[in-house]
């Protein structure tokens, strides 16, 4: 009797606790709901509320409380505030809770991450989409699955794999109840994927279906729709199209915050009145993408961001639990052995303490003089960048005023060479390592502004660039080299017959030494001796100046083999 009565009490106990725990996680995840609802209008308030959230969460012991404010915060300095770092930061902080205790929340972090790095990191971006489809099992909601499909896809699709993104598309249209906000997300890449192939009329339509979904004619959410419409249009070069949608594009983007949209926004408008050749307003936005571009840079490369990733790396499985435990009891013994032994040595430490003392001084103004050099430097940089604009905008301006076809040809010639050296030092000045360049990371950014000076002609480039650390010199020299072979092929390779525009560039490392290579498809022939031109000249006194071994190679005139040491 005695025990059945310590049995109901234990029992009435236990129900207790439970419907207070309810109950808390319940206030918990309202004050997160109200905090989501907040965001969505981008609100600061949405801010207050999460941390309201999250202080009630860690009082009452509220793990669901805990992850879902952390969620929300993480969101909100991603997206509103563009602060990478303290995003990184709340978002693993949320894994390692729900790795504990509530694994069907997993999926939905893994999400954030796959988002926030589809910024700058297509390939993290892809790892955690797949980590986000991989956890969706342990979710009973439907939804998490899709958004895990439908971003695994698109981080496949900025990878250019195609194939696979459409597979993870597929998987996502089997679900029944696919939402209209998926659905225009699906479209809308798919739409990108077919822009991206060169099949613009294909992808027209899609596009036009997407942004009808917008009844209002100019709602924030639509923005990144409008600007692909007309990136797309723009390719066909549809004048009243563009002039219909452009300005629902600009009402869209008045109360955005998100500086990655903003980004391609001021692009998208750079390109526009390019096409209008309204030389004004090309310049105007053209400032503002770069100050945007600069502000991206600086949020997304600190060091930080990398150094959470790495400390917050998840998925433990309960073997690896337990090795850490041992590695733990293994450090505390060795931590052990290592104090007896530090105690052992005091004596012949305090002997050399006058001395050490000095030799930390004079570290701490080496590092002082390091950092302020280093400052300087930056700062160089960055002001040679800004001059190399200010010269390329008054070239912009000199070819625009001009009636000399020849003149106005030099000077376009001219502008691709300056932004050639502006592209250079924009990777100096937004990345950490100011004594050198990344060959792959430079070269890539440079086709990119080559082939966006030629949006009329289709022209493919095939780059095979491995990832080498050069010094400025060298860099310069290969820039300048890889634009003019560009600029000749896009000028004089092709007649109007041919269809596919391909060039071929291709730069290895083998034996201590750059192997360099760049050709085209096209069969015309220069009739003029490549002497004489001045563009072949810079190209024969940038490979003297890399002093380069020519090497030769079975294609067309414009054809250039080399290889040289870059040290």
């Amino acid at each position: 009797m005695k025990f059945r009565s310590i049995l109901i009490i234990f029992a009435l106990f236990l129900f207790l606790s439970l419907n207070a725990q309810k109950k808390t996680d319940s206030t918990a995840i309202s004050l997160s709901n109200k905090a989501w609802s907040l965001y969505y209008k981008q609100n600061d308030s949405a801010l207050y509320y999460a941390d309201k959230g999250l202080e009630y969460a860690q009082k009452n012991n509220s793990t669901i409380g805990k992850i879902l404010n952390l969620e929300i915060k993480g969101v909100y300095y991603e997206e509103v505030k563009n602060d990478f770092k303290t995003a990184s930061e709340l978002y693993f902080q949320a894994i390692e809770i729900a790795e504990k205790n509530h694994l069907n929340k997993l999926s939905s972090l893994y999400n954030n991450l796959c988002i926030m790095y589809m910024v700058n990191d297509y390939e993290k971006s892809e790892f955690y989409g797949k980590k986000a489809v991989e956890t969706s099992e342990y979710s009973s909601k439907t939804t998490d699955a899709k958004s895990a499909l439908v971003n695994l896809g698109i981080a496949q699709s900025l990878l250019k794999k195609y194939e696979e993104a459409q597979e993870n598309f597929d998987k996502y249209f089997q679900y029944k109840d696919e939402s209209d906000y998926h659905k225009n997300i699906v479209y809308l890449r798919i739409a990108k994927n077919l822009k991206e192939q060169g099949l613009y009329q294909k992808a027209q339509p899609l596009f036009l279906k997407i942004i009808a979904l917008d009844s209002m004619k100019g709602q924030r959410e639509y923005a990144q729709d409008y600007i692909q419409l007309i990136e797309n249009t723009l390719q066909l070069q549809q004048k009243d199209t563009l002039q219909k949608y452009v300005p629902v594009l600009s009402k869209s983007m008045e109360s955005e915050k998100n500086l990655q949209v903003k980004e391609g926004y001021y692009d998208i408008m750079v390109r526009v009145y390019a096409f209008f050749d309204e030389t004004e307003k090309i310049l105007e936005y053209q400032s503002k993408l770069l100050n945007i571009k600069d502000s991206i840079s600086s949020n997304f490369y600190d060091k930080s961001v990398a150094e959470l990733e790495t400390k917050y790396q998840t998925k433990k499985k309960e073997e690896q639990i337990l090795a850490e435990k041992s590695k733990r009891q293994l450090w505390i013994f060795i931590s052990t052995i290592a104090f007896i032994i530090a105690i052992l040595i005091l004596v012949l430490l305090i002997k050399n303490q006058k001395k050490r003392k000095l030799l930390n001084q004079n570290k701490i103004e080496l590092e002082k003089l390091l950092n302020q050099r280093n400052m300087l430097l930056k700062e160089t940089h960055h002001r040679v960048k800004n001059s190399f604009q200010m010269v390329s905008s008054l070239l912009q301006l000199q070819a625009s005023g001009s009636k000399a076809e020849t003149a106005v040809s030099a000077l376009n010639n001219a502008v691709q060479r300056v932004n050639s050296m502006i592209v250079l030092h924009q990777q100096l000045y937004a990345r950490d390592n100011l004594l050198g360049v990344d060959l792959k990371l430079y070269i890539e950014e440079l086709i990119n502004e080559i082939l966006r000076s030629y949006t009329s002609q289709d022209i493919q480039v095939q780059s095979s660039i491995e990832s080498y650390v050069l010094d400025v010199n060298t860099a310069t020299s290969i820039g300048l080299l890889v634009n003019e072979l560009a600029t000749n092929s896009i000028k004089y390779a092709w007649n109007d017959e041919v269809l596919e525009k391909i060039i071929h560039l291709k730069i290895i490392a083998q034996d201590e030494k750059l192997y360099f290579e760049m050709y085209d498809n096209g069969k015309s022939k220069v009739e003029t001796p490549i002497q004489k031109n001045y563009g072949s000249q810079l190209i024969e006194i940038l490979i003297d100046r890399l002093r380069a071994k020519k090497h030769s190679i079975n294609q067309n005139s414009f054809a250039v083999a080399i290889s040289f040491n870059p040290k």
